[in-house]
């Protein structure tokens, strides 16, 4: 009989662990895997907002000028007008001078530029080193194509080893598994014993990254049909 020492878990790895083990092993393909993950990753359109926001016209194009085309483009008058009720492309130049003389009033660390035949919202020139000063050479990434590919096997696996998952991927996967733990996605279960291999399971972050409450929310077999 194994008399290893169990690993120490707090209360709420504990709660993580039973909402896991409710969720079956899959013997999907990686391929639908993928997909479904790469579009939870890239989901959502920053301009789908609810038709009564409550609201005034300028309050709105603030908070789309601070949200952003997914694509980084400027945010152009006509895209404005479509969200915002009883307010035409002609007339978002001016809720913009308004936004302007606001933030002078106010002191404000931001402005509006109109760049590129639309508008973005950015730092003034005078916090530019604050900016640089505070990022560093921090460079923001998103997921690799191959970290979904592992993500999806722990999720639906977990918890599992990276000898099961380079199986399921036809190849090492230990690079992208620190990574991914780096990066707060995936946790380890460390045992006392070095020779027994060490075992993955999803995060709270990687709810948070996908958008859902706990695992119970992981697309199912029905799920792949519909959607694939």
């Amino acid at each position: 009989m194994d008399s290893s020492p169990e690993p120490t878990r707090s209360p709420d790895h504990s709660r993580r662990t039973k909402e896991s083990s409710s969720v079956q092993k899959s013997d999907f393909s990686l391929s639908k895997l993928n997909k479904t993950f790469s579009r939870l990753a890239e989901d959502s359109s920053p301009h789908e907002l609810p038709p009564s926001l409550g609201e005034t016209p300028r309050a709105i194009l603030e908070a789309m000028l601070f949200m952003g085309n997914q694509d980084n483009s400027p945010l152009t008058s006509d895209q404005a007008a479509e969200c915002i009720d009883g307010i035409d492309s002609s007339e978002v130049a001016t809720l913009v001078q308004e936004l302007n003389q606001q933030y002078e009033q106010d002191g404000s660390a931001y402005h509006v530029l109109a760049v590129n035949a639309g508008y973005r919202m950015q730092l003034r020139e005078k916090f530019g080193r604050l900016r640089d000063r505070f990022y560093g050479r921090i460079k923001r990434t998103r997921l690799s194509q191959a970290a979904i590919d592992v993500l999806a096997i722990v999720a639906y696996n977990q918890p599992t080893t990276q000898a099961e998952i380079d199986h399921l991927r036809g190849k090492s996967s230990g690079a992208l598994l620190s990574q991914l733990v780096r990066r707060q996605l995936l946790s380890v279960e460390q045992f006392g014993v070095q020779k027994r291999p060490r075992r993955y399971r999803t995060t709270e972050r990687f709810l948070n990254f996908f958008g859902m409450e706990n695992l119970e929310e992981l697309p199912r077999s029905d799920d792949f049909e519909k959607k694939l």
